[in-house]
């Protein structure tokens, strides 16, 4: 894509197509109100990286993102915090087909993003947002250990957590489970309980060894006889906040012992490109309450 970067600009990157950098917003709006994030280079020609790594303002989650696109810096990063809806709102303004450009530029402390054909390089929309002076917090989601990796089709996991939710629900247990003679492979089973009405149970497929990373069939659903790995429980409106306005097939699960928190990784569908939520069990956001 050619770069349209203005000379005073401090940064300048853009999008082929809006859709990645609108399923990013989309993602974490829901949870961050205000994002920051940072523009640094990814360690490819040309290429940089717009990231998200921070805690949400309730401290029950961590989110961190990365989204690959083109551009220029002049700096060696180049952080801003925005207000996630108002973006959300332009974003769901520009036509998909449409190319999208993010700027900062010197003697401004807004944004500038503006959509254009890619063809005729005709601008189409131009937007200037506000920024404001709030720095990011953060840990670091590597150090956490898990004890089992799942990778669960979308679809299926908000059709439970839509169950849960008619069944009046409040919590969801995932429970991880050690097959018999099968060293390394797990299992992943969902249990809910309504509210005085019927209680139900979800086993997972598609559980990962962590032996050599293939994909396994365990059935869990009965687990008479095997090992219980780890569990933990979650709120179910607090889990579907986080998927809410996930679009692609699936999603992986990393969960460990001892109450661990979960790790839900998404990917963007951009090469080196996805949103990550670590989120804490039993807890809800203060708006859920």
């Amino acid at each position: 894509m050619p770069k349209r970067a203005h000379d005073d600009a401090i940064f300048t990157i853009s999008f082929d197509q809006a859709t990645a950098l609108r399923q990013l917003v989309d993602v974490v709006q829901p949870v961050l109100t205000r994002a920051c994030f940072t523009v640094k280079p990814s360690g490819k020609d040309g290429v940089l990286t717009l990231c998200v790594d921070t805690i949400d303002p309730s401290h029950m989650c961590m989110v961190q993102a990365k989204l690959e696109c083109y551009g220029t810096l002049k700096s060696a990063s180049h952080q801003f915090t925005i207000d996630s809806k108002m973006v959300q709102t332009c974003l769901k303004n520009v036509s998909s087909h449409h190319a999208v450009e993010l700027s900062a530029r010197e003697g401004s402390a807004d944004l500038f993003l503006v959509s254009f054909d890619m063809l005729t390089k005709q601008k189409d929309l131009a937007f200037e947002l506000p920024t404001y002076e709030e720095a990011a917090e953060r840990l670091e989601i590597d150090t956490i250990e898990y004890d089992a990796t799942t990778e669960v089709d979308l679809g299926s996991f908000k059709r439970i957590l839509k169950l849960g939710a008619d069944l009046e629900a409040e919590n969801m247990t995932l429970v991880v489970y050690e097959a018999p003679a099968k060293e390394g492979v797990k299992g992943f089973r969902i249990d809910a309980a309504g509210k005085g009405t019927a209680s139900f149970r979800r086993s997972l497929m598609g559980a990962k060894s962590e032996l050599d990373g293939s994909a396994a069939t365990v059935d869990v659903s009965d687990a008479t006889g095997m090992a219980e790995v780890c569990s933990s429980s979650f709120k179910i409106g607090f889990l579907g906040k986080f998927v809410k306005a996930m679009e692609q097939s699936t999603i992986e699960m990393r969960l460990g012992k001892n109450g661990a928190p979960m790790l839900l990784h998404y990917a963007l569908g951009v090469p080196g490109s996805f949103v990550r939520f670590v989120v804490a069990s039993n807890c809800e956001f203060p708006d859920d309450e």
